[in-house]
């Protein structure tokens, strides 16, 4: 969810960018605060519940990300 929240964030940045008028830029632009604060809301969130180590330590961190990987793939293989 997070990710998502990330990369459609990336998108409409991109959007903003690269508009050709002051109407869809500031359109896009809107759309990219929006994503921005609900990621910002999503983020606390999963930090608030422990869902989300985001001031761990880096190797922790790398494990984590690597066993709920495991998890996955092992899933769908």
């Amino acid at each position: 969810m997070l990710g998502s929240g990330k990369a459609a964030a990336t998108a409409y940045l991109m959007a903003t960018l690269e508009s050709a008028t002051p109407e869809v830029r500031h359109l896009f632009s809107g759309f990219c605060t929006q994503i921005t604060q609900s990621h910002e809301a999503m983020t606390n969130l999963a930090i608030e519940r422990g869902w989300y180590q985001a001031y761990g330590d880096p190797k922790s961190q790398l494990h984590e990300v690597v066993a709920d990987s495991t998890k996955v793939i092992s899933k769908h293989a």
